[in-house]
C-alpha cells in the first residue's frame, strides 16, 4: 500500500507538470500573437512555466534536455549575451531586454522539450499552434475587410484589432513571418492525415487553413514574406513529391497554381499590382534597406568585437543612441527601428563574439534537423515535423532574416519543437515502423 508521503509526492509532481503545461501554452500564446493586454503578466509567465517545469524535471530526475546539443548551443548564446552586458552603452536597458526577449527563449526550449516527448503531446502542441495560426489569420482578414469598408480600398493584410477587451495588431512583415513560421506545421499535419487515409473533414479544414495562409502572405504585400513563401512551397513540393514518387506532376501543378494566383491578384487587386510596380522601382535599394545597412555597418566598424549592447532601444544615428520614453516618438519619426538584417543586428548589438555564438546555435539546429531526417527508424509524423521546422527556419530566419530582424523567441520555439522530437524519437520508434511509400 503506498505511503502518505509517496502519494503526496506523486500529487506534487503531477501538479507541477500540469501547471508548467498551462503556463507553457499561455507563454506560446503571447509569443505568437503578441497580445498587448495583460500588463506585466506576459513577462512573468515564462518564469512561472520554467519554475514549475524545473520542479517536475528535478522530481523525476530527468535532465536529458539540459544535456542536449540544442539546449547547450542556445545556453552558450544566452550566456554570451549576458557576459557582454559590461560593454553595453546602456547596461540596464540591455539587461531588461535580455530578461524579456532572450532568456525566455532558452526557457521555451526546455518547456517544449518537456511537454512534447510523446507523439500525442506533440500533436496537441502542434494543434494549438495551428489554432494560433487560425486566430492570426482571422484577425488579419477581419481587419482587411474592415479597412476596405472604412476606406474603400485594400491595403496591407495584417491584424489590427484594438478594443477594451483585446489588443491584437502588428506590422505586415511580422504577420508574414508569423504565418510562414506556423504554416509548415499545418502542412505536416495535413500530410499525416493523408498518410493515415482518415479524417476527411480534418484534411479539408487543414487544406483550407493552408490556402488562407498562402493568400494571407501574398496579400500582406511583404516581399520578404513572398520570398519565404516560395521557399516553403518548393521544400514541401520536394518532400511530398519524393515521398510519393510524383515530384514532376506535383511541381507542375504547383507552378500552374502559382501562375493562376498571381495573375488573378495582379488583375483584380490594385494594392498587389501597385506593390509589383513599386518593387521594380525600389529593387536597386531593396526599399531603402541598403541605406540602412550602410548606416549600421558604420556603427559595427566602430565596435566590431563586442557591439554596442543588446536591445531594441539601442540604435545608430551616426553614433550609438539610446531610446527612452521621452525621445522615442521623435527618434522613430526619423530613424528606422532596427537594422533590417538579422546578421547586422547581432553584429551591431553583440559584435563578432555574439555573432559566432549565434551562428554556432544555428549550425547545431541544422545539424540536428539533418540527423533526425536521416534517422531510418523515426516515425513519418516526427520526420514531417522536423522538416516543418527546417522550412520555418529557412523561410523566416534565413530568407526573411536578410531583410528583417526576427525575434529570438520565435527561433527558440521552433528549436523547442525539434528538441521535443529528439527527446521522444527513441521511445516512439520502438512502437512504429518507418514509412515506406
Amino acid at each position: 500500500m503506498p505511503s502518505v508521503d509517496g502519494c503526496r509526492d506523486r500529487f506534487m509532481i503531477r501538479a507541477a507538470y500540469f501547471l508548467a503545461q498551462i503556463f507553457t501554452y499561455i507563454f506560446v500564446l503571447y509569443a505568437i500573437t503578441e497580445l498587448r493586454k495583460g500588463g506585466d503578466f506576459k513577462y512573468v509567465v515564462p518564469y512561472l512555466a520554467f519554475a514549475f517545469a524545473c520542479v517536475y524535471l528535478i522530481s523525476k530526475k530527468n535532465y536529458t534536455v539540459f544535456r542536449s546539443p540544442l539546449f547547450l548551443a542556445a545556453l552558450l548564446y544566452v550566456l554570451v549575451c549576458y557576459l557582454l552586458l559590461p560593454f553595453s552603452i546602456a547596461p540596464q536597458a540591455s539587461f531588461a531586454s535580455l530578461n524579456t526577449e532572450v532568456l525566455p527563449g532558452l526557457f521555451i526550449i526546455i518547456l517544449l522539450d518537456t511537454h512534447m516527448r510523446t507523439e500525442r503531446s506533440r500533436k496537441s502542441m502542434i494543434l494549438f499552434l495551428i489554432g494560433l495560426l487560425v486566430i492570426v489569420l482571422f484577425g488579419s482578414y477581419y481587419s482587411y475587410i474592415a479597412g476596405y469598408l472604412k476606406e474603400g480600398s485594400f491595403g496591407y493584410l495584417h491584424p489590427n484589432i484594438k478594443s477594451s477587451v483585446i489588443s491584437f495588431r502588428f506590422h505586415h512583415n511580422i504577420f508574414a513571418w508569423t504565418v510562414n513560421a506556423l504554416m509548415p506545421f499545418a502542412v505536416a499535419s495535413l500530410w499525416d492525415l493523408y498518410l493515415r487515409k482518415t479524417g476527411p473533414v480534418g484534411r479539408a479544414t487543414l487544406a483550407f487553413v493552408v490556402a488562407l495562409s498562402v493568400f494571407g502572405v501574398v496579400l500582406s504585400l511583404s516581399r520578404g514574406g513572398w520570398a519565404g513563401l516560395v521557399v516553403i512551397a518548393v521544400l514541401w513540393v520536394i518532400y511530398v513529391g519524393s515521398r510519393t514518387g510524383k515530384l514532376l506532376p506535383l511541381a507542375g501543378a504547383s507552378v500552374i497554381c502559382a501562375v493562376v494566383l498571381i495573375s488573378a491578384l495582379f488583375l483584380f487587386t490594385p494594392s498587389f499590382r501597385q506593390r509589383i510596380f513599386d518593387t521594380r522601382q525600389e529593387i536597386s535599394t531593396l526599399h531603402l534597406r541598403t541605406f540602412i545597412w550602410k548606416s549600421y555597418i558604420e556603427g559595427i566598424r566602430e565596435s566590431p568585437v563586442v557591439g554596442w549592447g543588446y536591445g531594441k532601444d539601442i540604435l545608430w544615428d551616426g553614433k550609438p543612441l539610446v531610446v527612452d520614453k521621452r525621445n522615442r516618438a521623435e527618434v522613430f519619426s526619423r530613424l528606422w527601428p532596427h537594422s533590417h538584417n538579422i546578421i547586422l543586428s547581432v553584429l551591431f548589438h553583440q559584435g563578432a563574439v555574439g555573432l559566432v555564438a549565434f551562428l554556432s546555435f544555428l549550425g547545431v539546429v541544422f545539424m540536428s534537423i539533418a540527423r533526425i531526417l536521416k534517422h531510418t527508424r523515426i516515425t513519418e509524423y516526427d520526420r514531417s515535423l522536423s522538416y516543418a521546422v527546417l522550412c520555418s527556419v529557412l523561410s523566416v530566419f534565413v530568407i526573411q532574416g536578410l531583410f528583417e530582424v526576427v525575434p529570438f523567441i520565435l527561433l527558440c520555439l521552433l528549436v523547442g519543437i525539434l528538441s521535443g522530437v529528439q527527446s521522444g524519437e527513441i521511445r516512439e520508434t520502438h512502437d512504429h515502423r518507418p514509412y515506406h511509400p
